[in-house]
């Protein structure tokens, strides 16, 4: 069997499964979504063409007018595009900082687990965290 990756000692030590297994289903998930982009490639211009042609045919030289405030709306779409993308980077970076106050509790939870098991019983030992009571309606 191929492994789709090869890591040293050192570098799993920097990563946990989790993250890993997280970055490599991103990936597919990336590369599942270029096959559909690729077909984009020829398809959007051939439907544009076509739809072109059927409007002509319908309204005349009209048309040129939608054509040209199509063009003229490309830059404008570019510049929101690019604030949505600085917006998302701005969102993810924060998330990311509140998760990693998270992922440490979890791993520092993970170790005292693992280090429990270590030291003998795991079935008769529990961790008690510090969880609220839940609510009664």
């Amino acid at each position: 069997m191929l492994q789709s990756l090869k890591l040293s000692n050192a570098a799993r030590k920097k990563s946990t499964v989790g993250e890993i297994v997280n970055l490599m289903s991103v990936d597919a998930q990336r590369f599942m979504e270029l096959t559909s982009y690729i077909n984009m490639l020829w398809s959007a211009p051939f439907q544009m063409c076509v739809c072109l042609y059927f409007l002509w045919m319908v309204l005349g030289p009209s048309v040129l007018a939608g054509v040209g405030i199509m063009v003229l709306m490309i830059p404008i779409n570019a510049v929101i595009a690019k604030q949505m993308r600085a917006y998302q980077v701005r969102v993810l970076h924060r998330a990311y900082c509140l998760g990693t106050c998270e992922a440490s509790r979890f791993e520092f939870e993970s170790a005292v687990r693992f280090d429990a098991k270590v030291i003998g019983r795991f079935e008769n030992f529990r961790i008690e965290l510090a969880v609220p009571a839940p609510c009664s309606s």
